[in-house]
């Protein structure tokens, strides 16, 4: 048995890659959305802290690296190394601390369950 066509979305632009074709762009829900540096810089300041300052460390590693520095420049390698390390941990972190709410709402939300089913 067929089912009747579906009226298309129109609050979903169109969007057109090189052959000419058109697609539609899905509406993503808020927290998926593309955030802005204010909002990242709100919420995870260390994070952003952490990018920036592996980033820097890199490039003083490179710079001394191509002017000849050699120790100055293995030492910066070894410091983004753990620059970058820490920063990944408060990723992680963040992660988890940020889903530590829903975690618990999912557990109370089972007991609650297990509660009325005795």
């Amino acid at each position: 048995m067929a089912s009747a066509p579906q009226e298309p979305n129109t609050n979903v632009p169109d969007v057109g890659n090189n052959d000419g074709q058109t697609w539609r762009m899905p509406n993503l829900p808020p927290q998926l959305r593309k955030a802005s540096f204010k909002d990242m810089w709100r919420n995870d300041p260390l994070i952003i802290i952490g990018t920036g300052l592996t980033a820097a460390i890199l490039c003083g590693g490179l710079y001394s690296m191509f002017s000849g520095k050699q120790k100055l420049s293995q030492n910066l390698m070894r410091a983004r190394v753990i620059a970058q390390g820490a920063t990944v941990a408060l990723i992680i972190g963040s992660a988890y601390w940020k889903g530590l709410p829903a975690l618990k709402q999912k557990q109370d939300e089972e007991r609650k369950r297990q509660m009325e089913m005795k």
